[in-house]
């Protein structure tokens, strides 16, 4: 009987097969006579312009046995066909030296599973240290250099082969082989800690999001208290202006009523120095009016003397006579 995980899994490794460019084979033939058949048969069933990373052909036998269908065993995807069988690839790329081929099948992750090759022998012009014979060397590494068809303009949203194509650079081909090599319930081990771990994210993301979510509405209510605050003080400010405003009204008036006192002031002023002018100019015609008197009162009195000296000779000469 096929469960609904199992059924999930076959679908995941057909949806699988059919990106990385290979067709599903079924469970009749999941049995093969020998590796090369099984990578002539890879080799047949891929497109002759699928053009991408890819690993060595191999069926590799499934060990984890599940259900009670018709077979009694479930059988694991063939690999894909290596790098430098498949079609359309660069001629210097197929021109790789067995010894590097052999580097990169022994790297961790391939589905070949080849040992290890010996270290290179040390060259003569770069002598190399003595290293202790316990201590193995670290394996060579080699970088990946994924090859795709994929021209500017194209669109992974719009045309599956360019989706197929990112999905071959994204995922590694030790990814590849890894995915491929698990058994079902370390996938579905994987896939139930990856579901966790998302759902731990997601409910950390809303517990961050309601948090930053409260922030925003304690900092909003701050801001309108705030804002109102400032709406307060310009409206203050606002009277203080007007307050302000009058108040320069009003010393400029009183500034021009004391600059009109200021000037009456002046004027009587000089009209009070005018008057003293004036009474000096009259003081001195009174001082020389009551000299002009003394002197007609002098001679008035020597008139008086004369007219009494005449008097007495007009007496004298009448006495006389």
């Amino acid at each position: 009987m096929v469960t609904k995980d199992a059924a999930l899994y076959a679908r995941f490794r057909k949806r699988a097969a059919e990106i990385s460019g290979t067709s599903p084979e079924p469970k009749k033939k999941a049995r093969l006579s020998s590796p090369e058949t099984s990578a002539a048969q890879v080799g047949l069933s891929r497109p002759a312009a699928q053009v991408g990373p890819s690993r060595p052909a191999q069926e590799v036998p499934s060990t984890d046995h599940r259900g009670s269908g018709s077979t009694g065993t479930s059988a694991m995807l063939a690999c894909l066909a290596p790098i430098s069988q498949r079609p359309g690839r660069h001629p210097l790329e197929q021109r790789r030296s067995a010894s590097e081929q052999r580097r990169s099948d022994s790297e961790p992750g391939s589905s070949q599973g080849a040992p290890r090759p010996p270290p290179p022998p040390p060259s003569p012009s770069r002598p190399s240290l003595p290293c202790p014979p316990e201590a193995d060397p670290p394996p060579e590494r080699w970088p990946y250099l994924p090859s795709w068809e994929v021209f500017e303009g194209d669109s992974a949203l719009d045309d599956p082969a360019v989706a197929r194509q990112v999905f071959h650079v994204a995922l590694l081909p030790a990814d590849q082989a890894k995915i491929r090599s698990q058994s079902y319930n370390s996938f579905m081990d994987g896939v139930y800690c990856s579901v966790v771990r998302r759902l731990h994210e997601l409910e950390t993301l809303m517990h961050i999001a309601s948090d930053y979510r409260d922030r925003g509405r304690r900092y909003q209510r701050g801001q309108e208290k705030a804002e109102k605050k400032l709406r307060q003080a310009e409206a203050r400010l606002g009277e203080v202006e007007l307050l302000r405003q009058e108040l320069l009204a009003r010393v400029e008036a009183v500034e021009g009523e004391l600059r009109s006192r200021t000037e009456e002031l002046e004027e009587e002023k000089g009209a009070h120095a005018l008057a003293r002018s004036e009474l000096h100019a009259a003081e001195s015609r009174l001082s020389k009016a009551q000299s002009a008197l003394a002197a007609c009162e002098q001679e008035a009195e020597g008139a008086k003397l004369r007219a009494a000296e005449l008097e007495g000779c007009v007496e004298r000469a009448q006495e006389e006579a």
